[in-house]
């Protein structure tokens, strides 16, 4: 993904996740959540190694299994409690990310995700 994607959120909870491309080597993705025209806004940032969508990747090809739950991880910088605009960043392969919002009075939070595309070799 060369674009960054923008998910504009105006309710409270667990806002879909947004999937990366964990593939990627070497694997750098920043995310960034802004509340400049947010009010009362707080949240927690979420990722997982699992596929939300319920997907299995295996040697033999790709599964599909709803029954698959991923476990969510709270961000160590912008983790539940968060009332301000902020970044973080990921090395280590994620599959996905996703905003957890259990306050907002008014406005909009913007999440921001940028991920670069592997250089060719």
């Amino acid at each position: 993904m060369a674009n960054p994607i923008r998910q504009l959120i105006t309710v409270t909870g667990a806002a879909a996740a947004q999937v990366l491309d964990f593939l990627q080597s070497p694997f750098n993705v920043s995310v960034g959540v802004d509340l400049s025209n947010a009010t009362g806004a707080v949240y927690g940032l979420q990722y997982t190694l699992s596929d939300p969508t319920g997907m299995l990747y295996e040697p033999g090809g790709v599964l599909q299994n709803p029954t698959v739950t991923p476990l969510w991880r709270n961000d160590p910088i912008l983790g539940p409690g968060s009332n301000t605009s902020g970044l973080t960043g990921y090395t280590q392969p994620i599959f996905a990310v996703r905003l957890n919002v259990t306050a907002l009075t008014g406005g909009t939070i913007v999440l921001e995700i940028m991920q670069g595309i592997s250089a060719q070799r």
